[in-house]
């Protein structure tokens, strides 16, 4: 204990200067045996200068063992001679046998002979006397001890000392005159210690005092309070400098600015320093640096402060059993899942509580043996806890019963039972339905094809799995499957059409509708598929867009199409474009008399006729009835003239071969020059065809 010898150093007196009276007699419980009483010899002497003193030894047991009796200027009393003696036996012993400086040391095993001890030393004129064991001395008691009595310390030296360093022996307080080794008791404290005056200036302080703050000891002494611990720790400490200065001890926690420039957490203790006629001349300071305590204190509290949030808030049980299976904890928040309040369970036991439920007794059995493992348990109501076990050892290494932690995984389990089953669900529609399901990877490997994609692809499984899936399309293909799986990776979804070549030959057509497949790291994993075979739709919408652009009857385009492409080329021709207007004559006449089939056939031959006639890119229409159009590209006045007058030979050899069905077409036609107006000239184009009509009925 570091105020050990700190102690020892206060109770030397100098009794040649005050003969009259002791102004303090401390007595402390030191030692019990002859090897304690060595050490608190070789203590005591090396904390304070013995020569010329004398130790008045008090203590419980009788002093009739060599051993116990200390030697030479050290005086053993045992409390049995001691409870014989009167005070003035007492007074007397004092005067003939220990004359001269006098320390006294009690032993005194219980408060009864404390008080003993102090009723006659007080009664014998020793006043006052201080009585303490060894643990109960503390640091702020010692302050306190040191303010309380007068003439501690009176050898000359010390109030040499404390003269040069204040300049002024005045204002020095009495209790501190004393020897210059008072020094180094008071630097060896892990305090700052400090004295101010009434106007709040220093004028003692330790050396941890002057490290602490970083400056010479002429920077303090003689400064005030505020110049040294800075405005705003001064402001804080004023309502209790105040008290101290009013007779009463006080403390506080306040932050001061350290040497390093870092604002440390101190307690700050003031003991009032009285003059004899009860005046407050002074008061004594204690700062202890407790700003590692705090944080340790604060790290601690947020620890516990975490270690409970998690347990509260978190569905887990934690509990323990000793050898008889009987609770002796039961915390957590997943008690409140089985309807029970924490320590509820201690005292009851597992065996009764759980009686039937075999699965349960059977792990706390297997931990009671010994042994660690972690299983999921169930109770009767259906709670399911994903529970860790183990032996609970005490520091020895020997088993005193069961520790276990529990975590409510009831709805977690019922979730991966629900999605285990619907993981079977899903696995059953994939694999029965009529679509191909496809899954690749990053690199377009296949690792999965359900049993319809052997239908689709004509391909067995077994074979496809593992193969890229660009080894199954021609090289024009690829090109779009390659452009498509990019988009994938840049988490696009898209449906799109593929040309797919079957082993036998034949030429389909699939519709992909294709996902991409990302880690939950955002990681590319693949691309999930699904293929349907749309070869036979592709017919019938082949089918449906001719026949919405064509005439059923002739195969030339219809007049939709025509239309379509006359505003087309209408917005911007650069070209002379020539338009035609062909007419069947007498086609009623045709129907009435040889019937409408006959009529059909009619139409027919007209369409062959005006496609022999024509070049490949000229476009020809039925625009209804016995009506005919023909655009001409890039084709001008003089061309189309030419144009009209082969169609006109046709139909003559025609008629020539065939003269049991003449044909007879009235043709009109006009050209638009570059910019100008496609429907202007088939207006003239038609007016020029029934001007011709006209002159043939």
């Amino acid at each position: 204990m570091v105020l050990f010898p700190v102690f020892l150093k206060i109770v030397c007196l100098n009794m040649s200067q005050q003969p009259s009276f002791w102004p303090v007699l401390p007595a402390c419980c030191l030692a019990r045996s002859a090897q304690e009483h060595s050490q608190l010899i070789a203590r005591l002497e090396r904390a304070a200068d013995l020569e010329g003193k004398h130790v008045l030894w008090i203590q419980a047991d009788p002093c009739n063992h060599p051993d116990d009796r200390p030697p030479g200027r050290f005086h053993c009393l045992s409390f049995p001679e001691f409870s014989t003696f009167s005070h003035q036996d007492l007074l007397m012993f004092y005067q003939s046998t220990l004359p001269g400086n006098v320390v006294v040391l009690a032993d005194s095993p219980n408060l009864e002979q404390d008080h003993q001890l102090h009723f006659m030393a007080v009664a014998t004129g020793i006043s006052p006397i201080c009585i303490y064991r060894q643990d109960q001395i503390d640091p702020n008691r010692l302050l306190q001890v040191i303010a309380e009595h007068r003439h501690i310390l009176t050898l000359d030296g010390w109030i040499d000392q404390l003269a040069e360093d204040s300049r002024t022996l005045e204002e020095i307080p009495e209790f501190l005159n004393g020897p210059a080794r008072f020094r180094l008791v008071t630097n060896s404290i892990p305090y700052l210690l400090a004295y101010l005056d009434r106007d709040v200036t220093y004028r003692f302080i330790n050396d941890p005092f002057c490290q602490w703050f970083g400056l010479p000891r002429s920077a303090i002494l003689g400064h005030r309070m505020r110049e040294i611990i800075g405005e705003t720790a001064f402001e804080n400490a004023r309502p209790h400098i105040q008290l101290a200065l009013a007779g009463h001890k006080t403390s506080l926690i306040n932050h001061i600015r350290h040497a390093d420039g870092s604002i440390h957490i101190a307690r700050l203790t003031y003991i009032p320093d009285r003059q004899p006629d009860g005046q407050v001349r002074g008061f004594i300071s204690s700062i202890d640096d407790i700003t590692r305590q705090v944080e340790m204190e604060e790290q601690l509290r947020q620890s516990e402060h975490r270690l409970r949030t998690v347990i509260t808030n978190i569905p887990i049980v934690v509990f323990t059993l000793d050898k008889d299976g009987i609770f002796t904890l039961s915390e957590g928040k997943g008690l409140q899942t089985l309807g029970l309040e924490p320590g509820q369970m201690v005292g009851q036991s597992v065996f009764e509580v759980y009686r039937g439920n075999e699965s349960l007794l059977d792990c706390v059995r297997r931990a009671s043996s010994g042994e660690s493992f972690r299983d999921l348990v169930g109770d009767l109501d259906g709670h399911i806890f994903d529970t860790w076990y183990s032996p609970l050892v005490d520091g020895q290494g020997q088993q005193q019963g069961v520790l276990g932690i529990a975590a409510d995984v009831t709805e977690r389990t019922q979730t991966e039972l629900a999605l285990k089953n619907s993981e079977e669900r899903y696995r059953a529609l994939v694999e029965n339905q009529d679509e191909a399901v496809l899954i690749v990877d990053a690199e377009l490997r296949i690792e999965y094809l359900n049993l319809a994609a052997e239908g689709v692809l004509r391909r067995p499984v077994s074979q496809m799995i593992d193969q890229k899936l660009t080894d199954l399309f021609p090289p024009e293909q690829r090109a779009i499957l390659l452009e498509q799986f990019d988009a994938r990776k840049k988490n696009e979804r898209s449906t799109y059409e593929l040309s797919y070549l079957l082993p036998a030959g034949d030429q389909v057509h699939l519709l992909i509708t294709a996902t991409p497949r990302f880690d939950p790291n955002g990681k590319f994993q693949g691309s999930f598929a699904v293929i349907r075979d749309i070869t036979e739709r592709k017919l019938v919408e082949e089918d449906l867009r001719y026949r919405s652009t064509h005439d059923a009857l002739t195969g030339l385009h219809n007049r939709f199409f025509f239309e379509e492409e006359l505003s087309r080329l209408e917005e911007n021709h650069r070209q002379s474009i020539s338009m035609l207007m062909v007419d069947l004559d007498g086609l009623k006449k045709i129907n009435d008399t040889r019937g409408h089939f006959a009529g059909d056939e009619a139409l027919r031959l007209v369409a062959q006729l005006l496609r022999a006639c024509l070049r490949g890119e000229d476009l020809v229409a039925r625009l209804g009835g016995d009506e005919f159009a023909v655009l001409l590209p890039n084709t001008r006045s003089a061309e189309m003239e030419r144009i009209i007058a082969r169609m006109r030979r046709m139909i003559r050899k025609f008629n020539q071969r065939r003269p049991e069905m003449p044909i007879s077409l009235s043709i009109g036609g006009a050209t638009a020059l570059p910019g100008a107006s496609l429907r202007r000239a088939l207006e003239k184009a038609d007016q020029q065809l029934y001007e011709e009509k006209k002159q043939k009925i």
